[in-house]
């Protein structure tokens, strides 16, 4: 991916870039750096922090069951075709032990041949991705699923990573 602005480089971190970084793995308990969408965000760091601290809720902090969480994450980003992320939920769906037909039918969205939890998130992130709501019925379905909690947590998710999709693509050229 090219950038308008270029990823801030390792050597040339500030003081507070370093720290920002640190500050990331530690919320996502990670060690390994972050991609270069946030090397761009560095650039500012308030936002970054603000981005960032959204995201590792999404990735590590709801009351999702685990799977549930990565379809729905996938979902969005499939929408979305940011690439980048649907190699890393890919890889997560697998270690997960969501079997790859499973995963295929997400994302060709064939939700008759989804187990009935993974078909009513594939429709409510899918829904949101599309166009930032859902219809009744999967709402309903969602709600009896997940209960109250799970499913703002689920639409936080979702929402979460449509933005983080769009902001790679609005700083990309």
């Amino acid at each position: 991916m090219s950038w308008l602005l270029p990823p801030v480089p390792q050597g040339d971190l500030s003081a507070e870039q370093a720290s920002l970084l640190a500050e990331w793995q530690l919320d996502r308990g990670q060690i390994t750096p972050p991609g270069e969408l946030w090397r761009v965000l560095l650039r500012s760091p308030a936002a970054m922090r603000a981005v960032g601290k959204l995201g590792a809720f999404a990735r590590t902090a709801t009351s999702l069951p685990e799977t549930l969480r990565l379809v729905g994450v996938f979902a969005v980003v499939w929408q979305r075709g940011y690439a980048f992320e649907i190699a890393i939920q890919e890889r997560n769906l697998a270690a997960a032990g969501v079997p790859r037909h499973v995963v295929e039918a997400v994302r060709q969205r064939d939700y008759q041949n989804l187990p009935d939890g993974i078909r009513t998130v594939a429709r409510l992130a899918y829904g949101i991705a599309d166009a930032g709501t859902v219809d009744a019925r999967t709402a309903e379905a969602a709600l009896v699923l997940l209960g109250d909690q799970a499913l703002v947590e689920l639409a936080v998710v979702a929402a979460y990573f449509a933005m983080v999709a769009d902001l790679a693509a609005a700083l990309s050229s």
